[in-house]
């Protein structure tokens, strides 16, 4: 059996969509591996799917952990342009007054009952995430962490969950 196809039999037994074409199978890469003369590059990405190394854009990670790179950047590396800067240097306060401005603009615009409601309320909640990345950016808090914690909740009882923390927290007698 080839390379290619013996290839191809792991990724369909790991039930992993293949995008595009496979030719002929050259060479396996720490990423993914190469096929066809023209070294054709398919990536496995983390989310189990291979796809076409021209589709993938240059930095695929998902838009959370971009902009949470870029936001730790700002903080080791100030740039007198940026607004991420500007909102770092001013400290927990004031990031965390934009906090509650976007947050109070989330349920106004949650409230709209308008044609462009459902576009102002994306709009006020990309606002309101990205202000709350700025804060654990400041905090220095990574991306990963929320999802770790993310993670450990998932699949318990929201009601569960709570309980359990009120529990822990509640001072003894």
């Amino acid at each position: 059996m080839s390379f290619r196809s013996k290839l191809s039999r792991q990724l369909l037994q790991l039930r992993l969509p293949v995008i595009g074409a496979l030719s002929t199978i050259e060479s396996l890469v720490n990423t993914g591996f190469a096929t066809g003369g023209g070294k054709q590059v398919f990536i496995l990405m983390r989310n189990g799917l291979c796809v076409k190394g021209s589709d993938v854009k240059p930095d695929d990670r998902d838009i959370f952990s971009r902009l949470m790179s870029v936001i730790e950047d700002r903080r080791e590396n100030p740039s007198e342009k940026s607004y991420t800067t500007s909102l770092l240097a001013s400290g927990t306060g004031k990031i965390a007054e934009k906090i509650l401005e976007e947050a109070s603009e989330v349920v106004e615009a949650a409230a709209e009952t308008d044609p462009a409601a459902r576009d102002h309320l994306i709009h006020e909640a990309a606002d309101l995430i990205f202000h709350l990345l700025v804060m654990l950016g400041y905090k220095s808090i990574a991306w990963q962490e929320i999802e770790a914690e993310l993670s450990r909740r998932f699949g318990t009882s929201g009601l569960d969950e709570k309980a359990a923390r009120t529990s822990s927290e509640a001072p003894e007698s």
